[in-house]
């Protein structure tokens, strides 16, 4: 398990460039952003379909936990295994 002292300092460990993942606070709110950028290349439809079945098996599962209730969460999807 990582534990860190602020949002700050995971995403400094997560990405040192700042460039994939950013943490910005403004007017009272904290937002993290994580991106795989540019670096993983679309994939044409049948790679999509097949890879989607070789990963049917797994599950992958991210956890972030706040020391305070979030007063609002948003998850963007990307097409990526769609």
């Amino acid at each position: 398990m990582l534990a860190f002292d602020s949002p700050s300092d995971l995403v400094e460990y997560l990405d040192p460039s700042g460039k994939l993942a950013q943490y910005r606070q403004e007017n009272g709110r904290s937002q993290v952003k994580l991106s795989f950028g540019d670096a993983v290349p679309p994939l044409d439809p049948q790679m999509q379909a097949e890879i989607s079945e070789e990963l049917k098996p797994y599950r992958f599962k991210f956890a972030l936990e706040a020391p305070q209730a979030a007063r609002r969460s948003q998850s963007k999807m990307g097409t990526f295994f769609m």
